[in-house]
Protein backbone atom coordinates (compact mmCIF):
# COMPACT_ATOMS: atom_id res chain seq x y z
CA UNK A 1 0.00 0.00 0.00
CA UNK A 2 1.31 3.43 -0.94
CA UNK A 3 0.52 6.34 1.33
CA UNK A 4 0.89 9.87 0.06
CA UNK A 5 2.17 12.50 2.44
CA UNK A 6 0.42 15.79 1.97
CA UNK A 7 2.43 17.85 4.42
CA UNK A 8 6.00 17.53 5.60
CA UNK A 9 7.14 19.36 8.73
CA UNK A 10 10.49 20.93 7.85
CA UNK A 11 12.49 24.09 8.10
CA UNK A 12 12.73 25.87 4.78
CA UNK A 13 15.56 28.24 4.05
CA UNK A 14 17.36 30.08 1.31
CA UNK A 15 20.16 32.55 0.80
CA UNK A 16 22.92 30.77 2.74
CA UNK A 17 20.82 29.27 5.52
CA UNK A 18 21.58 25.96 7.21
CA UNK A 19 18.12 24.41 7.11
CA UNK A 20 16.99 20.82 6.51
CA UNK A 21 14.98 21.66 3.40
CA UNK A 22 16.68 24.13 1.09
CA UNK A 23 15.05 25.73 -1.94
CA UNK A 24 16.54 28.71 -3.73
CA UNK A 25 14.75 29.16 -7.04
CA UNK A 26 16.75 32.27 -7.91
CA UNK A 27 20.06 30.38 -8.04
CA UNK A 28 18.52 26.91 -8.61
CA UNK A 29 20.08 25.34 -5.50
CA UNK A 30 18.04 22.65 -3.80
CA UNK A 31 18.70 20.38 -0.87
CA UNK A 32 17.30 18.00 1.68
CA UNK A 33 19.20 17.11 4.86
CA UNK A 34 20.87 18.62 7.91
CA UNK A 35 23.73 21.08 7.61
CA UNK A 36 23.02 22.29 4.08
CA UNK A 37 24.53 25.58 2.97
CA UNK A 38 25.15 27.23 -0.40
CA UNK A 39 27.19 30.36 -1.10
CA UNK A 40 25.29 33.20 -2.75
CA UNK A 41 27.36 32.71 -5.94
CA UNK A 42 26.77 28.94 -6.12
CA UNK A 43 24.19 27.95 -8.72
CA UNK A 44 22.39 24.86 -10.05
CA UNK A 45 23.38 22.48 -7.23
CA UNK A 46 21.46 19.61 -5.64
CA UNK A 47 22.33 18.22 -2.21
CA UNK A 48 20.56 15.31 -0.52
CA UNK A 49 21.93 14.02 2.78
CA UNK A 50 23.42 15.41 5.95
CA UNK A 51 26.30 17.83 5.19
CA UNK A 52 26.14 17.12 1.45
CA UNK A 53 27.66 20.02 -0.50
CA UNK A 54 27.77 22.14 2.65
CA UNK A 55 31.05 24.04 2.10
CA UNK A 56 30.48 26.08 -1.04
CA UNK A 57 32.37 29.34 -0.52
CA UNK A 58 32.01 30.78 -3.99
CA UNK A 59 30.99 30.00 -7.52
CA UNK A 60 30.49 26.21 -7.23
CA UNK A 61 28.03 25.28 -9.98
CA UNK A 62 26.24 22.23 -11.40
CA UNK A 63 27.15 19.79 -8.60
CA UNK A 64 25.06 16.92 -7.27
CA UNK A 65 25.86 15.38 -3.88
CA UNK A 66 23.69 12.53 -2.64
CA UNK A 67 24.55 10.84 0.65
CA UNK A 68 25.86 11.90 4.05
CA UNK A 69 29.02 13.99 3.52
CA UNK A 70 28.91 13.65 -0.28
CA UNK A 71 30.94 16.53 -1.76
CA UNK A 72 30.99 18.08 1.71
CA UNK A 73 34.21 20.06 1.10
CA UNK A 74 33.46 21.49 -2.37
CA UNK A 75 34.26 25.18 -2.33
CA UNK A 76 34.59 26.19 -5.99
CA UNK A 77 34.37 22.92 -7.97
CA UNK A 78 31.94 22.55 -10.85
CA UNK A 79 30.01 19.73 -12.51
CA UNK A 80 30.73 16.97 -9.99
CA UNK A 81 28.39 14.11 -9.13
CA UNK A 82 28.96 12.12 -5.94
CA UNK A 83 26.57 9.44 -4.74
CA UNK A 84 27.25 7.52 -1.54
CA UNK A 85 28.35 8.02 2.05
CA UNK A 86 31.58 10.12 2.09
CA UNK A 87 31.74 10.02 -1.70
CA UNK A 88 34.03 12.80 -2.96
CA UNK A 89 34.05 14.23 0.55
CA UNK A 90 37.51 15.88 0.30
CA UNK A 91 36.99 17.57 -3.08
CA UNK A 92 37.38 21.35 -2.99
CA UNK A 93 38.07 22.88 -6.42
CA UNK A 94 37.75 19.65 -8.40
CA UNK A 95 35.58 19.54 -11.53
CA UNK A 96 33.91 17.07 -13.91
CA UNK A 97 34.14 14.02 -11.63
CA UNK A 98 31.60 11.25 -11.13
CA UNK A 99 32.02 9.19 -7.94
CA UNK A 100 29.50 6.50 -7.06
CA UNK A 101 29.93 4.30 -4.00
CA UNK A 102 30.71 4.62 -0.32
CA UNK A 103 33.98 6.54 0.17
CA UNK A 104 34.67 6.63 -3.57
CA UNK A 105 37.23 9.26 -4.64
CA UNK A 106 37.35 10.36 -1.02
CA UNK A 107 40.95 11.66 -0.77
CA UNK A 108 40.94 13.74 -3.97
CA UNK A 109 41.17 17.14 -2.35
CA UNK A 110 42.05 19.58 -5.13
CA UNK A 111 42.38 19.64 -8.89
CA UNK A 112 41.76 15.95 -9.64
CA UNK A 113 39.44 16.36 -12.65
CA UNK A 114 37.47 14.35 -15.18
CA UNK A 115 37.41 11.02 -13.32
CA UNK A 116 34.67 8.38 -13.38
CA UNK A 117 34.86 6.17 -10.29
CA UNK A 118 32.30 3.50 -9.43
CA UNK A 119 32.46 1.06 -6.51
CA UNK A 120 32.92 0.82 -2.76
CA UNK A 121 36.10 2.81 -1.94
CA UNK A 122 37.01 2.96 -5.63
CA UNK A 123 39.71 5.58 -6.12
CA UNK A 124 39.61 6.24 -2.38
CA UNK A 125 43.30 7.13 -1.95
CA UNK A 126 43.80 9.10 -5.17
CA UNK A 127 45.26 12.45 -4.12
CA UNK A 128 47.41 14.14 -6.77
CA UNK A 129 46.70 17.26 -8.83
CA UNK A 130 47.53 15.32 -12.02
CA UNK A 131 45.17 12.41 -11.27
CA UNK A 132 42.86 13.22 -14.17
CA UNK A 133 40.63 11.50 -16.72
CA UNK A 134 40.58 8.01 -15.20
CA UNK A 135 37.86 5.37 -15.37
CA UNK A 136 37.86 3.15 -12.29
CA UNK A 137 35.20 0.49 -11.71
CA UNK A 138 35.18 -2.14 -8.97
CA UNK A 139 35.30 -2.83 -5.26
CA UNK A 140 38.39 -0.98 -3.93
CA UNK A 141 39.68 -0.53 -7.49
CA UNK A 142 42.19 2.21 -8.22
CA UNK A 143 42.74 3.06 -4.60
CA UNK A 144 46.07 4.37 -5.82
CA UNK A 145 48.07 6.68 -3.66
CA UNK A 146 49.84 10.01 -3.67
CA UNK A 147 51.33 9.72 -7.18
CA UNK A 148 49.71 10.91 -10.40
CA UNK A 149 47.28 8.59 -12.13
CA UNK A 150 46.24 9.96 -15.51
CA UNK A 151 44.20 8.53 -18.40
CA UNK A 152 44.02 5.06 -16.81
CA UNK A 153 41.31 2.42 -16.90
CA UNK A 154 41.00 0.01 -13.97
CA UNK A 155 38.20 -2.56 -13.89
CA UNK A 156 37.61 -5.27 -11.31
CA UNK A 157 37.95 -6.02 -7.63
CA UNK A 158 41.06 -4.19 -6.33
CA UNK A 159 42.34 -3.46 -9.85
CA UNK A 160 45.27 -1.00 -9.85
CA UNK A 161 45.07 -0.59 -6.09
CA UNK A 162 48.74 -0.69 -5.12
CA UNK A 163 50.30 2.14 -7.09
CA UNK A 164 51.47 3.99 -3.94
CA UNK A 165 54.11 6.56 -4.97
CA UNK A 166 54.44 5.21 -8.53
CA UNK A 167 52.85 7.40 -11.20
CA UNK A 168 50.49 5.68 -13.65
CA UNK A 169 49.74 7.07 -17.11
CA UNK A 170 47.45 5.68 -19.79
CA UNK A 171 47.34 2.22 -18.27
CA UNK A 172 44.70 -0.49 -18.37
CA UNK A 173 44.23 -3.04 -15.61
CA UNK A 174 41.56 -5.62 -15.01
CA UNK A 175 41.16 -8.42 -12.51
CA UNK A 176 39.08 -11.55 -12.71
CA UNK A 177 37.71 -13.77 -10.00
CA UNK A 178 36.49 -17.21 -10.76
CA UNK A 179 34.89 -19.58 -8.34
CA UNK A 180 33.77 -23.10 -9.02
Amino acid sequence: MIRMISTVPASVGGGGSTKELYSDTTDANYGLGKGLTFHADAENNIAIGENALNSTTGDADFNIGIGTNALTAVTLGDSNIAIGYNSGDAMTANSYNIAIGTSSLSAANSDENGNVVIGYEAGAAIDHDDADKNVIIGFSAGTGGAAAMANCVAIGDSAMNSTAANAQTAGFTQTRSYSQ
